[in-house]
């Protein structure tokens, strides 16, 4: 098949040999839903990057704010509507499918909920682990598939605070254990595309936190990076690659002391530390990756206000790739043209499947919190597959090679998987040209 295609198409090789051109970057601020005070911010984007999900405040003050799941699109910031206080914390490849949390409060019998919410039936609330102490529910939707059918995240069992899986299309709750039966703990923040891959933290035999990842055969202990001499190890997985053979995160470190530094793991590397930013304490946090896991996002320190007794430090978003290593986000979109004046882009939270777009949420120039996307721009000739601004048999060779590897760069429809429908559409993009 793959033979027959590559002769269909070298008579039009010839005539792509313009050179393709590239969007500049955007910086889009999301504003803040009415009601309450300004507040907003962004925990996630779909894997095709077009559809951010957050939190906006509507009402309260104070300690008791409350805040209504929201998402970002075309007509703007857009309520998914308000049950108690509640957040959107990830949403499924194309945006069909979000997860988040409903709290409703201390003394309501609604307790803490996980919630899914789809076009079809608005916000549904999930419940909880069987047995929990609290009596009331005590669940939180931290991730979710692409297909939407599977949810991971925090709940209370008969055991204690543990890790879920939640099978949409039956209902039904599978507590992931922890590593210690005592003390006992675990708390589930990422998943794989197919959901067949869990990553979080567990309390171990030392009662450490230590970064975990649940599979098929069972919950597996990830390690922690060198640490400093007498500081406790500690860490947490966030976020796995589309296929969970890369995850990201934070552990302490030698650089780090008590504070934690942003990782990569793999099976065949183990944990990778990626450093931090120039200035201000030593700490880092990996949230987020893209689906080939090469393209890392996530909070990083700089120098903070000056005093009479030394510098602070304050967030600020990074990005990372094998080739340049952790950067400054604001710098890479100021490079790119964008003005950031008066802006601090505190956390990087999500990426898209392809990591050009971003989402997180920083300080506006009026001192405010709000979230905010970025786009780093995407070439507008997606032909050229290999980014030598030529688009050439080189292109086609290099895709069917990667789609032949399984390799998620290949995901030509950024929607999380990879199968037929990407070969099918890079040829069509790649007959049509520049």
């Amino acid at each position: 098949m793959m033979n027959a295609a590559i002769k269909g198409l070298t008579g039009i090789v010839v005539v792509l040999t313009g050179r393709a051109v590239h969007a500049a970057p955007t910086f889009t601020p999301i504003g803040d839903l009415p009601g309450g005070g300004f507040y907003s911010q962004l925990h996630g984007v779909s894997a095709n990057g077009s559809l951010p999900v957050g939190d906006s405040v509507v009402g309260g003050g104070g300690f008791n704010l409350i805040t209504s799941p929201c998402i970002y699109g075309d007509g703007g910031l857009v309520s998914l509507g308000l049950l108690g206080t509640s957040s959107a914390r990830a949403v499924n490849a194309d945006g069909t499918a979000i997860t988040g949390v409903c709290d409703f409060g201390s003394f309501d019998p609604r307790g803490t909920q996980a919630f899914l919410w789809t076009p079809s039936t608005g916000i549904m609330l999930l419940g909880d682990l069987d047995g929990g102490v609290s009596v009331v529910p005590r669940s939180i939707g931290r991730a979710i598939s692409a297909n939407g059918l599977t949810i991971a995240g925090i709940g209370e069992s008969d055991r204690g605070t543990e890790a879920f899986r939640y099978d949409v299309s039956v209902g039904t709750f599978t507590p992931l254990g922890s590593l210690a039966a005592s003390p006992f703990g675990s708390w589930a923040y990422g998943m794989s595309a197919d959901g067949n891959v869990i990553v979080g933290l567990s309390l171990n035999a030392l009662g450490q936190q230590e970064p975990v990842r649940w599979t098929s055969t069972g919950l597996q202990a990830m390690g922690f990076l060198p640490g400093a001499t007498g500081v406790t190890p500690a860490g947490a997985a966030y976020a796995a690659s589309a296929d969970g053979s890369v995850i990201v995160g934070q552990s302490r470190s030698v650089a780090s002391g008590q504070g934690g530094e942003a990782f990569r793991w793999t099976a065949d590397g183990g944990m990778q530390p990626l450093g931090d930013l120039p200035g201000g304490a030593f700490q880092s946090s990996a949230y987020a990756c893209s689906a080939d896991g090469n393209i890392i996002v996530g909070r990083a320190s700089v120098q903070g206000n000056c005093g009479p007794f030394g510098c602070g430090s304050v967030g600020q978003a990074f990005i990372w790739d094998a080739q340049n290593g952790m950067q400054n986000l604001t710098q890479i979109l100021t490079f790119g043209g964008i003005d950031l004046t008066g802006w601090r882009l505190e956390e990087a939270r999500g990426v898209s499947a392809n990591g050009r777009v971003i989402v997180g949420v920083g300080v506006n120039p009026q001192g405010l919190t709000e979230g905010w996307i970025a786009d780093l721009g995407s070439p507008e000739c997606r032909a050229d597959f290999n980014a030598d601004t030529v688009v050439d048999f080189f292109d086609y060779l290099d895709f069917v090679s990667a789609f032949a590897d399984g390799s998620m760069t290949a995901d030509f429809n950024i929607d999380g998987v990879l199968d037929l429908f990407d070969y099918l559409d890079f040829v069509a993009q790649f007959a049509v040209g520049c």
